[in-house]
């Protein structure tokens, strides 16, 4: 007779079930019984010990549900916080006397001036109030975070919004100042950024009004790192990932992508969810999956595809968070895009990539 046996596996993962049931049933009193610090204990065990995916365990340690995701309390209070600095940021005055875009084109936009930017384009008043504020929350953020003192980012933005293609087209012909062989490659995009005139055009196309909110302050966050480095170009991977980082706490939003990924053979953006990135980055981390950051480093704009935009943005966000001091140091340092990675090695005082990649990794594995 062949006798039943119970694999170990098994045994463990009924005892792991037993156990969490037994924890559950503890915090639930804890909580019935105003006590909730020793609640949020046992709540943080469960997370941490058994399943980092209970929904009940994330609630009772004040987990929140967006959009469908789960937030930590620390990405909530500053999502919040961030949401504020776009509500409150100044809408600008309206401008009525034609501006030179007008004088050239015969246009009529309608036109508002901040205390930082000149936002003209092919809106109403109260959307443009919105595209304002936008571009001056995003200044703020980059002052705040990067602590560079009120004055900083000082040269002032203008940025030209349109709907279609034909009046996109028409700027570049005739307004835009570009070399006439450059033109044709820039009508094939839906906007870009002149750092030699602190100024951004974007056309909305098929997309909706939300979009046009997140490539103005992505185009807007271009032009101001333009003016914390000095240099005429900079890193791919950083341009795209403080963008990103702008947006997803300004806006939650991650829409804009420069120039379309490789990997996007159709011609669909490929998108990033900008309130499940983190967890998506953290599942890549431990699937081993996620790029090495000087593949990501010296990725060219069109190579940069959406695993090594996400790194980028997490990577700035690590920086930001922890490295502050030595993220500004890095790009201030720089000088030359081809000196990027001795620039960030120095600041960081790491010796390598490899190292850089270590303490990154560490850290999503803690935070995320």
């Amino acid at each position: 007779m062949t006798q039943a046996t119970t694999s170990p596996n098994t045994a463990l993962t009924a005892a792991a079930a037993k156990a969490v049931s037994e924890l559950e049933s503890l915090a639930i009193w804890a909580e019935a019984n105003a006590l909730k610090d020793e609640a949020k204990g046992i709540w943080e065990r469960i997370l941490r010990d058994y399943d980092s995916t209970s929904e009940r365990a994330m609630k009772g340690t004040g987990w929140e549900q967006r959009g469908g995701h789960w937030l930590s309390p620390e990405d909530v209070a500053r999502l919040d916080a961030d949401k504020k600095k776009v509500d409150t940021s100044s809408d600008g005055a309206a401008v009525a006397e034609p501006s030179d875009v007008e004088k050239i084109l015969g246009w009529t936009l309608v036109k508002r001036r901040g205390p930082h930017a000149f936002l003209e384009g092919a809106y109403t008043e109260d959307e443009m109030k919105e595209l304002m504020r936008v571009t001056e929350a995003t200044r703020a953020q980059l002052i705040e975070a990067l602590n560079l003192g009120p004055n900083a980012l000082s040269k002032p933005i203008h940025g030209i919004l349109v709907k279609t293609e034909g009046p996109y087209h028409d700027f570049v012909e005739r307004a835009s100042g570009l070399d006439p062989a450059e033109r044709p490659i820039y009508k094939q995009l839906d906007g870009y950024v002149h750092r030699g005139r602190m100024e951004f055009i974007h056309v909305q196309g098929k997309y909706e009004f939300p979009e046009v909110k997140d490539e103005t302050a992505h185009l807007a966050s271009h032009l101001m790192l333009h003016q914390i480095t000095g240099l005429g170009f900079d890193p791919p991977w950083l341009q795209e990932g403080v963008a990103y980082w702008v947006t997803g706490r300004l806006l939650q939003t991650a829409y804009t992508r420069c120039v379309p990924p490789e990997t996007s053979a159709s011609g669909v953006r490929e998108m990033i969810d900008a309130l499940d990135w983190k967890r998506d980055m953290k599942q890549r981390v431990e699937a081993g999956t996620s790029p090495q950051f000087r593949d990501v480093m010296l990725a060219t704009m069109t190579t940069l595809n959406a695993p090594k935009q996400l790194k980028s943005w997490s990577v700035v966000e690590f920086l930001i968070t922890e490295h502050r001091d030595q993220f500004v140091a890095f790009l201030r340092g720089m000088r030359n895009p081809a000196k990027q990675e001795e620039a960030l090695l120095k600041a960081l005082n790491v010796k390598t990539t490899v190292d850089f990649d270590a303490l990154w990794t560490a850290y999503v594995k803690e935070k995320y």
